[in-house]
C-alpha cells in the first residue's frame, strides 16, 4: 500500500531531466507531493548539475549510487534496479513514473512492477521498429509494464493500441519536452554568448550537431565515416558545426586518434556537452542540426531547425512527415548532401506541424495520477 498522495520521479539523463522539469513545476504548484529520485546514470556536470540549474528543478530526494561498470547495460540495469526497489521499499510512493526510453528507466520499471507498485510511462508508444536499438527495447518493455502510458500523439496511442494495451492504460497528453522548450527558449535566446570560443559563428550560417548512441560511436569503422562526411557537409554549404559531444563520444574520439582531424578542421568546433539554455540558444540561432539524439530532434522540431538524423531509424517519423527533418541511415545514405538539403529549408518560410503537443503536459499528467491513484 503506497503512502496516500505521494509520487514519485526517476530522473538520471537529459531527456529525463528536461521531461521531468514541466511535471516537478506541476507538482509543486499544486501542492501535491513528489519524490524525485536519481538514477545517477549521468554523471558528468554538463551532463547532470546544469540541467537542475537551467531548468529550475530542485535536487532530488535521493540519489543512488554511481553506477560501477557504465559500459555494460545488464550492470547497469540491474545496478539501478537494486537502488530502485530499496528506495520504493522504503518510501513506498502510491505511483512512480519513468520518463523516456533509456536503461534508467527501464531498470526503475522493473523494479516498480516487480513490488506491484503503479507504473506510470511518460513518452509512450514511440516506435522507431528497429529492435537492434537499446532505446526500442526499453521502450517497448516499459510501455507493456506499465499501468498507465501517456502517449504524445494519436500516432503513439495507435502503437500501444496495436500492440494489444488496452484503452483505459493509454491516454494522450502531449509530451513535456513541449513544455520545457517553451518555457526556456526566451531565456535561452537572451542568454549572452559572446565570451564562447564559437561566438564568431554565431555571426553567419552555422549548424549544431550531437552524436552519443552506442551503434555510431562505439564502431571504429561507423564513426571516422560520420564524422568525415559531416566535415564535408560543413565544407560544402560554407557552414561549420559547433559539435556538442557527449562524453562518450570524446571517449572513443581520443581512443581512435581522430581529434587532432577534427581541431584542425576550420569547418567543425569540437566542444564538451552545453548545458540545457545554452545548448538552446545555439540551436535555434543554427541553419541545420545533425543529431543521433531522439529528444535533439524534437526540440529541433520545435524552434524551427532543419535537422539530419544519423540514425537506421526514427521514433519520431512524424518530423520526417512533416518536413523538418531527415533521416540519414549510418553507411547507408549519404550525409553530406543530406546537409546541403537542410540548408535550403526555412521554417520562417516554410513552416510545418509540431506534433508533440500544446506545452500544457505537465499539467496532465498530473491530474491523470491523482484521479489514478491519489487515494489508494
Amino acid at each position: 500500500m503506497g503512502r496516500k498522495g505521494v509520487f514519485a520521479l526517476v530522473v538520471g539523463t537529459r531527456p529525463s531531466f528536461i521531461m521531468a522539469a514541466p511535471i516537478i513545476a506541476a507538482f509543486d504548484d499544486a501542492g501535491a507531493a513528489l519524490k524525485v529520485l536519481h538514477s545517477a546514470q549521468h554523471y558528468s556536470e554538463n551532463m547532470d548539475d546544469v540541467f537542475f540549474r537551467d531548468l529550475g528543478i530542485r535536487q532530488p530526494d535521493h540519489r543512488l549510487t554511481a553506477q560501477p561498470d557504465q559500459k555494460s547495460p545488464a550492470r547497469q540495469i540491474a545496478h539501478i534496479m537494486i537502488g530502485v526497489e530499496d528506495w520504493l521499499r522504503a518510501e513506498t510512493p502510491q505511483a512512480l513514473m519513468v520518463l523516456g526510453d533509456t536503461n534508467s528507466n527501464l531498470g526503475a520499471a522493473l523494479a516498480t512492477r516487480k513490488l506491484n507498485v503503479p507504473l506510470a510511462h511518460v513518452e509512450a508508444g514511440e516506435r522507431s521498429g528497429d529492435l537492434a536499438q537499446a532505446e526500442e527495447q526499453n521502450r517497448r518493455l516499459i510501455d507493456h509494464m506499465a499501468d498507465v502510458n501517456f502517449a504524445t500523439n494519436a500516432r503513439s496511442c495507435a502503437n500501444l493500441k496495436a500492440e494489444g494495451i488496452p484503452d483505459a492504460r493509454i491516454l494522450i497528453t502531449g509530451n513535456p519536452i513541449v513544455d520545457a522548450v517553451l518555457k526556456n527558449r526566451d531565456k535561452a535566446a537572451a542568454l549572452d554568448l559572446s565570451d564562447r570560443p564559437y561566438s564568431d559563428n554565431l555571426k553567419g550560417k552555422f549548424g549544431v550537431m550531437t552524436l552519443h548512441r552506442q551503434e555510431n560511436v562505439d564502431d571504429p569503422d561507423r564513426l571516422p565515416v560520420i564524422l568525415r562526411d559531416i566535415q564535408a557537409g560543413a565544407a560544402a554549404a560554407g557552414a561549420p558545426v559547433i559539435f556538442f559531444a557527449h562524453p562518450r563520444t570524446l571517449a572513443r574520439i581520443n581512443e581512435q586518434e581522430l581529434m587532432p582531424g577534427l581541431e584542425s578542421d576550420p569547418n567543425i568546433m569540437i566542444l564538451p556537452g552545453a548545458g540545457y539554455h545554452e545548448f538552446v540558444a545555439v540551436l535555434q540561432r543554427a541553419s541545420f542540426c545533425v543529431t543521433d539524439s531522439g529528444g535533439v530532434q524534437q526540440e529541433a522540431c520545435i524552434v524551427g531547425v532543419p535537422a539530419v538524423t544519423i540514425m537506421d531509424e526514427t521514433p519520431w517519423p512524424d518530423t520526417i512527415s512533416n518536413g523538418a527533418n531527415e533521416l540519414c541511415r549510418p553507411a547507408v545514405d549519404p550525409i553530406t548532401p543530406a546537409i546541403g538539403r537542410a540548408m535550403q529549408k526555412s521554417y520562417a518560410t516554410s513552416p510545418w506541424s509540431q506534433p508533440f503537443g500544446d506545452g500544457d503536459t505537465g499539467a496532465r499528467i498530473l491530474q491523470v495520477l491523482v484521479e489514478r491513484f491519489g487515494t489508494r
